[in-house]
């Protein structure tokens, strides 16, 4: 079998069949930070553009969702309820859903997040 795989190139059958025959990767490394594996009371401040936000983690129908603290130079308000899957450095900061008393919309940034620290 090794050589099969090493005429197809790869320098054993190993190497050749966990190529060939996996369509997916488990435990592979990612920088995003994703709110459902967050607790309810963990901040995170970030930073885009010239804008910065402290966001809390709170329970909102019975999920995860963000909750504005402070925002400096946002449209988000202090009290905005920010139903968001993840958020990566390198991309912008997409909610699928603000609340914002009993207005509902969404929100994306247009600058790209550069700085994200988790409490």
């Amino acid at each position: 079998m090794d050589t099969i795989a090493q005429y197809l190139g790869h320098p054993s059958w190993n190497s050749y069949s966990d190529q060939a025959f996996n369509d997916s990767i488990w435990n592979y490394p990612d920088d995003s930070v994703y709110i459902l594996s967050l607790k309810a009371g963990q901040t995170i401040e970030l930073q885009y553009l010239n804008r910065k936000l402290k966001l809390i983690v709170v329970t909102y129908e019975g999920q995860n969702a963000l909750k504005v603290v402070s925002a400096k130079n946002s449209s988000l308000r202090p009290g905005d309820i920010l139903l968001v899957h993840h958020i990566r450095k390198g991309e912008v900061l997409e909610a699928e859903q603000v609340i914002r008393g009993s207005l509902m919309g969404n929100y994306k940034t247009h600058g790209a997040v550069t700085a994200i620290q988790v409490k």
